[in-house]
């Protein structure tokens, strides 16, 4: 390789004495240049060369290099194969094994896959049913939410107009008080009452609340219960004074109070407010009419048998009328009608007169023991009555028609002549004890 570059540059040297003969010294430089530059590119590919073949030998080497590690490695995966072709001859004998193992396995795995089918097809008609239980669940929730929905809404409360009274009322409280109301109306007054009371626990501060206790009254009047209508009317008096049916509700007062009997000052206390309280309404009327007529029931002084007392009108008719029967000689009438005076009118002024006569009306029915009790209790509750002689005559009268034994009969004769020795029936008991001498 040196060679040739020796000739090239000798070559060039002479080519360069030459031209530079021939041409001038710019032509020479120009040459000269030329050719330096052709030997350094000439040097340049002479070292690339080198470059080259040097590249070219490390690449033999690192191919020999390759060549013997994969001589190498074949050695290897031989020595491998033939390990694996032992061990894949020993798995297969394993395989063998476990094939028929495999096979009994895939057997038993084939019968349990056939008991899952069964299975499977037992839980697909299980989840059928669960699918249509479930929509009808489902039905069943979204009827419920739509019942509730409806509800609520159905809980709104309304204008209501009840008895000149406008107020807001909650559907439950309409149907409520409009189903008692109905029983009121069919004249079912325990059903009513109940209703009613059912009501007001449930409804504290409706509005319905002066009419449900206006009809709770009316309707325990109706069962007699009359202490709870008083309570229940007073109640809604307090609470609504000014009620379109106040004046009802204290005419009803006035009817409890007469049922329950209470003295006839608080029964005219309770008419006379009425009239002051509501003087225009119908109930104010009766009211008017049933002053009048306790008016004419006032106690008036009478004088009976020498005695001045109070007695009503029902008194002086009663004991009159009876009276009257034993001046006609109507014993038993008589009897009758002061045995009912006695029972209607204790503590009556007329007490003692009417036991007198109710003794004698006794006597002449020859109810002699009868006769006996009732002038004895004449005697004990008015010893001093101006007919007390005649009654111990009489007493005397009825132990001879009993036959009592003479000691009694003597006895009962000498009291009267001690007790009332200036009277008619003294001369009377002489004349008997001196018969009986």
């Amino acid at each position: 390789m040196a060679r040739p570059v020796a000739a090239l540059a000798l070559m060039c040297s002479l080519g360069v004495g030459a031209q530079a003969a021939i041409f001038g010294d710019d032509e020479a430089r120009r040459a000269i240049l030329d050719l330096r530059q052709r030997l350094e590119a000439l040097g340049q590919r002479q070292s690339a060369e080198q470059q080259r073949q040097s590249a070219e030998q490390q690449r033999q080497s690192a191919e020999q290099q390759r060549q013997s590690a994969e001589q190498q490695r074949q050695s290897a995966e031989l020595q491998r194969l033939i390990d694996e072709a032992k061990k894949t001859s020993q798995a297969l004998a394993r395989a063998a094994e476990e094939n028929a193992q495999l096979r009994r396995s895939l057997l038993d795995l084939s019968n349990e896959i056939e008991q899952v089918r069964t299975d499977l097809a037992r839980l697909r008609g299980q989840d059928e049913q669960l699918a249509r239980e479930v929509s009808e669940v489902q039905r069943r929730l979204k009827d419920v939410s739509n019942d509730v929905e409806d509800r609520f809404r159905s809980m709104e409360p309304v204008k209501v107009s009840v008895d000149g009274r406008d107020f807001l009322a909650t559907p439950a409280e309409i149907r409520d008080f409009d189903a008692a109301l109905v029983f009121m109306r069919k004249g079912e007054f325990a059903q009513a009452q109940s209703a009613f009371t059912s009501f007001m626990q449930r409804h504290p501060g409706s509005g319905y609340q002066a009419s449900a206790l206006f009809w709770l009254g009316n309707a325990q009047y109706a069962m007699r219960n009359y202490k709870e209508s008083l309570a229940s009317l007073r109640a809604m008096l307090s609470e609504s004074p000014e009620h379109v049916r106040a004046s009802e509700a204290m005419l009803a007062v006035a009817n409890a109070l007469t049922e329950l009997k209470e003295p006839r000052p608080v029964l005219r206390s309770s008419l006379e407010d009425l009239v002051k309280a509501h003087p225009l309404s119908e109930a104010a009327n009766v009211a008017r009419d049933r002053l009048a007529k306790l008016r004419s029931m006032e106690p008036v002084t009478v004088s009976v048998d020498g005695r001045d007392f109070l007695a009503t009108p029902a008194e002086i008719r009663d004991f009159d009328a009876a009276l009257a029967f034993m001046r006609k000689g109507e014993f038993a009438q008589a009897q009758s009608a002061f045995a009912s005076f006695v029972q209607r009118h204790p503590g009556s002024g007329y007490q003692a007169s009417a036991l007198f006569w109710l003794g004698n009306a006794q006597y002449a029915t020859r109810n002699y023991k009868e006769s006996l009790v009732s002038l004895r209790a004449m005697l004990s509750e008015s010893p001093e009555h101006v007919r007390a002689p005649e009654a111990m005559l009489a007493v005397a009268n009825a132990l001879t028609e009993l036959k009592e034994p003479r000691p009694v009969l003597r006895r009962s004769l000498e009291d009267l002549v001690k007790a009332h020795p200036l009277s008619e029936a003294a001369n009377v008991a002489r004349d008997r004890l001196a018969k009986r001498k």
